[in-house]
């Protein structure tokens, strides 16, 4: 196949994967909703609570705190 040939396939078969791709999500998507809330409604019934980290997560050691920040 000359270098020619190869570019023509090449754009055609990206603009198919393109037209696909675009078309292939619509009518999927879920509906719409008040972004904050989902937090308003929790945000009302839970507390957070502030708890020191004594354990690395990575390495599973205690903290030391002469080493860390």
């Amino acid at each position: 196949m000359s270098n020619r040939g190869m570019q023509i396939l090449i754009v055609v078969l990206l603009a198919g994967f393109l037209l696909i791709g675009l078309t292939g999500c619509k009518g999927e998507s879920e509906p719409e909703t008040e972004p904050n809330a989902a937090v308003e409604a929790v945000g009302a019934t839970t507390t957070t609570l502030a708890v020191a980290q004594t354990t690395c997560p990575i390495i599973e050691n205690p903290i030391d705190k002469a080493v860390s920040i």
